[in-house]
């Protein structure tokens, strides 16, 4: 009678049995999935940080926009404490909060900056130095600034501002004037030339690292510029 070579018994040690290049291939197939899922969750939390960060960019200037409307002029800068609405001798990283305590006073901007998240919202406390508070001229003026707010990016960096200086009346040796009209700052120098006599308001972007806009393109200074995220496009002083 014909061996029925359906009925063939496979030998037990050959059962559903894999062989060493089917396993390198399946492992090789789950680690790549595994890495395609991970880099794309990477990419999406990346571009989350970035959207929530012009997000809070934007109710800074929207906030901003508010003040000087009710005010019916520009935030204004100048050399004399008290005179201007920021001090043009303020310590780089307490200017935004100086400029917060001064435009909160009106009620349509306050609500605004109340809708920025609280998780970037930083409130400055008597005798707590935060770690970019650290240079003694900064620590000091802190000290006028207790309840006073940093607003931090999603990376938990300060927001700085880009503002524009004093109208020039009249033009003397030295002045960089800009199209708008106005001195240039030692900001708009490193973040970039402020327009319309606007502020703008910069994170330093994944990197944490401002660079400066005015250094040779190519350095290191000017590439740590090109993360950097704005609340309306800058010109290169």
């Amino acid at each position: 009678m014909p061996e029925d070579t359906h009925m063939r018994r496979i030998p037990a040690g050959h059962r559903h049995a894999f062989t060493l290049v089917e396993m390198l291939v399946a492992v090789g197939v789950v680690v790549f999935l595994v890495g395609l899922t991970l880099s794309a969750g990477a990419a999406l939390a990346a571009r989350s940080d970035v959207e929530q960060t012009k997000s809070t960019l934007q109710l800074l200037d929207l906030a901003v926009r508010e003040w000087e409307l009710a005010a019916d002029r520009p935030v204004s800068w100048g050399d004399i404490p008290g005179v201007s609405d920021i001090w043009a001798g303020r310590a780089e990283v307490l200017i935004t909060t100086e400029l917060l305590t001064r435009i909160a006073r009106q009620p349509t901007a306050r609500t605004i900056l109340t809708q920025i998240d609280p998780a970037f919202v930083y409130t400055y406390q008597e005798g707590v130095h935060p770690a970019w508070i650290y240079w003694p001229q900064e620590q000091a003026e802190q000290a006028q600034f207790t309840g006073g707010l940093a607003i931090l990016d999603a990376w938990g960096t300060p927001i700085y501002t880009t503002h524009p200086g004093a109208v020039v009346r009249s033009p003397s040796g030295g002045v960089v004037i800009d199209p708008d009209g106005t001195e240039q700052t030692f900001n708009e120098r490193k973040y970039g030339v402020a327009r319309d006599r606007r502020i703008c308001f910069v994170s330093a972007g994944p990197d944490r690292r401002w660079g400066s806009m005015s250094a040779v393109p190519g350095t290191i200074p000017f590439e740590e510029t090109q993360d950097n995220i704005f609340s309306y496009a800058v010109d290169r002083p």
